[in-house]
């Protein structure tokens, strides 16, 4: 049997709160062979904990003598880590260090919304439109009472998150939001129009 082994920290220390797989940035492999990249451990393949912030995956090698490539990916919260690794006889252990920052960056998050957010509506590319709280930016007052005779450029902030926001995955000029105009008013459905920022914590957009 083979083992696959990584470490996971937060400010070096033992981190237990992760959930490794084994997984590709494009979902196809947890572990593939170096000479055909023939997949042997299927994507999204549950690492088993070890205790400690360790976590292990035990597999048999089906062809001696050669590598394998294999990702982790780490979950914490909205963000994902990766780190790759070749397998060949005996593979150093890998540790992945998640920043306290990322727990910082949420916390902020969510005392925003709370200052500043309102209800805005989520037109994803795929799936069922639904409402979420968001931080508007409005450039100007309105200057008439039809939202739609105003042009004012405005910004929207969304959480990171794909039920409480919009996920990564559907990061996409293709993107409509339902939102007043102005604070308070009929909510009007915009398009995205360029992507303005993008972190663990939140997404903007530029609308019209």
């Amino acid at each position: 049997m083979a083992t696959i082994r990584v470490t996971i920290q937060r400010n070096g220390s033992a981190f237990t709160g992760a959930t490794p797989v084994l997984r590709d940035p494009d979902g196809v492999f947890g572990v593939r062979q170096g000479d055909d990249g023939a997949v042997v451990v299927a994507a999204g393949t549950a690492m088993t904990p070890a205790g400690g912030g360790v976590y292990v995956h035990e597999w048999t090698v089906p062809v001696a003598g050669i590598s394998y490539a294999y990702w982790i990916a780490v979950a914490d919260g909205p963000e994902t880590h990766y780190t790759r690794g070749v397998y060949v006889s005996d593979p150093a252990d890998i540790t992945i260090t998640i920043s306290e920052h990322d727990a910082a960056l949420l916390a902020a998050v969510a005392q925003q919304l709370a200052a500043f957010g309102e209800p805005v509506i989520v037109y994803p590319p795929s799936g069922s439109a639904r409402s979420v709280t968001g931080i508007v930016t409005r450039s100007a007052p309105a200057q008439s009472n039809d939202p739609r005779g105003i042009r004012t450029p405005m910004t929207v902030q969304l959480p990171n998150d794909a039920t409480a926001g919009i996920g990564g995955n559907e990061w996409t000029n293709r993107f409509e939001i339902g939102v007043p105009r102005y604070r308070g008013g009929p909510t009007v459905r915009l398009r995205t129009t360029r992507p303005v920022h993008q972190d663990l914590g939140m997404m903007t957009w530029e609308v019209t």
